[in-house]
């Protein structure tokens, strides 16, 4: 049988605010009954005497009972013992693809779980001291950092939440600058719609779903108010279908919409569910019993999916507004779902 041992993870991320520390140097909070989750607010490199000085920061952390030859792995990479088949410098080649399989599982999960425990305390911290957050609501991730002794912190390194693989590359080029130029000319701002799902992305599950299914709504209703402006007045003030029926059977009365454009059954489906369990969480009070450390019983997958889906939804809607790039953002299972496109 593998030896166990105990394996600390956290994520630090820098506060949006100042911190007085006049009574206290640092505040501790157990985010689980058997405290192996915890948050704590501390300043790096402070100066003696003066007591708002060094960097704020939020760490949430856990422990964790993992099997010996995955702290080996760590350790050894401190050490510049690479794990079996990594190739320091190869292009493409990152550390956490040569982690065993299943700890490279383990540390997806573990990362989703303190994320979700970051943005949860530091939302009880923003609504409990709400006169002091004022102009600094939003707090970004920071290090996602693993310790065998919590003295020591090192970086977990090439987690795919950090690696280079997924981070935005901007292609820029005369088209794009003439594309830019010709939204600046027209006066066009980003929709509301879009803002909101951005926002969506960067918080926890609940959030995300409540949000990106709001933004579907907000922009669906935008359409139909831009495209029948007498209707604006109703839409803003009375009762609308369920926003499905809006979509799917008035929609396509107003716009001209070409058939092979018009969104997928599959993508509609998708909306539904995403709809219902928006609604379980805003209605029907959606709790979960599995603490701090849990991900509301959602998997990453799950949020991923509806994201997806409102994103698309939201593409739509900027093409049936003329912008025919927006096409070319759509995922490739709507792509390839709409009749007479290519991906």
């Amino acid at each position: 049988m593998t030896a166990e041992c105990t394996l600390m993870l956290r994520i630090t991320s820098r506060l949006p605010v100042g911190v007085s520390r006049f009574f206290q140097e640092e505040l501790a909070v157990s985010l689980s009954d058997a405290g192996s989750v915890k948050a704590m607010i501390y300043a790096e490199e402070t100066e003696p005497g003066i007591t708002n000085s060094g960097r704020p920061m939020l760490a949430v952390s856990s422990a964790h009972s993992v099997p010996q030859p995955w702290m080996e792995i760590l350790q050894g990479i401190e050490m510049g013992k690479w794990p079996a088949g990594f190739v320091p410098g190869t292009p493409n080649s990152f550390l956490f693809d040569f982690y065993p399989k299943e700890m490279q599982d383990f540390c997806g999960s573990a990362f989703d779980n303190l994320k979700n425990g970051v943005g949860a305390f530091f939302g009880l911290m923003r609504w409990r001291l709400h006169d002091d957050f004022s102009g600094g609501d939003h707090l970004s991730l920071g290090k996602f950092e693993w310790s065998a002794d919590e003295m020591l912190w090192y970086t977990l390194r090439q987690v795919p939440h950090f690696s280079a693989r997924i981070m935005p590359q901007i292609r820029l080029g005369p088209e794009i600058g003439k594309a830019l130029d010709k939204l600046v000319k027209g006066k066009f701002k980003e929709p509301l719609g879009r803002e909101i799902w951005h926002v969506a992305v960067n918080t926890d599950h609940r959030t995300s779903v409540i949000l990106a299914v709001i933004a579907v709504e907000i922009e669906v209703k935008r359409l139909i108010s831009e495209t029948v402006p007498d209707s604006e007045w109703l839409i803003a003030n009375l009762p609308a279908p369920p926003v499905v029926r809006l979509i799917r059977t008035y929609l396509p009365m107003i716009i001209t919409i070409p058939t092979n454009l018009l969104p997928p059954n599959k993508l509609m489906n998708a909306l539904d569910k995403a709809i219902k369990l928006r609604n379980t969480f805003v209605h029907g009070g959606f709790q979960t019993s599995a603490g701090w450390a849990a991900t509301d019983d959602l998997s990453a997958q799950e949020v991923a999916k509806v994201l997806e889906t409102c994103s698309d939804l939201l593409c739509l809607f900027d093409l049936y507004r003329g912008h025919d790039w927006a096409i070319s953002h759509l995922s490739e299972e709507t792509r390839r779902s709409i009749e007479g496109t290519t991906t």
